[in-house]
């Protein structure tokens, strides 16, 4: 009886860990906004060094639920040897107000042109749903000189500064249709991931057969002392 009783003490403690497992597992990483088009050539804006004149360049999306932040990516055509920052900035008065989270720089060659995304890592962000954020470029190098390509498939808020940090003296501009996309997680979902969804079924098929061997149990005392 010793043996039996530690053995189900051990299935009591396993089946809450597979169901928080599963019950936790995050949700598949998808598309918060995207515009993403064709390389148009020589179209769109330049986010430039010092050297340059500074550019700083921002564009606003609104998630349609919410999300956890996963990435952020844009089409560029590299004029010279760069380095663009990327961050998300909150909304001010439909302009980027405080910075949110820095998602880290890419580097850039000369001449090459193609959809970049940063170093990373990527921060923890909660994203809502509603609410309008700004992806913000900025330049990390004097001589950085970056198209960010147009023609994407929607055109969005957009705002410009001088300020190479981003930080201040944002102006509005016409909505521009700048690429970029940006990634993130559900922050609920409904079903578990498939590859977890074993251990939901382990911890639900452990709950039970921890209720059934109970129940034979207490079943047997009863007979024993009737």
């Amino acid at each position: 009886m010793n043996g039996n009783f530690e053995l189900t003490r051990g299935k009591v403690a396993l089946a809450p860990v597979f169901l928080a497992l599963a019950l936790s597992a995050p949700g598949h990483a998808g598309v918060i906004f995207s515009n993403i088009a064709l390389d148009c050539g020589h179209c769109g804006v330049s986010i430039q060094g010092q050297d340059n004149t500074a550019f700083s360049l921002a564009a606003a999306f609104t998630p349609d639920q919410d999300f956890s932040l996963a990435g952020a990516k844009a089409r560029f055509l590299v004029l010279a040897n760069s380095t663009v920052d990327f961050a998300i900035f909150s909304n001010s008065g439909n302009l980027p107000g405080a910075p949110l989270a820095l998602l880290g720089s890419v580097n850039l060659l000369e001449n090459t042109s193609g959809i970049f995304a940063p170093s990373g890592p990527i921060p923890s962000l909660d994203l809502l749903a509603g609410e309008e954020y700004w992806l913000v470029l900025t330049p990390a190098t004097g001589a950085s000189l970056v198209g960010w390509q147009a023609d994407g498939t929607t055109f969005q808020p957009f705002a410009a500064t001088h300020d190479a940090t981003g930080l201040s003296h944002w102006a509005g501009v016409s909505p521009q249709s700048a690429q970029f996309e940006i990634d993130g997680a559900p922050a609920a979902t409904a079903i578990p991931e498939p590859g977890n969804a074993w251990l939901l079924m382990i911890g639900i098929g452990s709950v039970g057969l921890m209720y059934a061997k109970r129940t034979r149990r207490r079943r047997c005392l009863e007979k024993q002392n009737g």
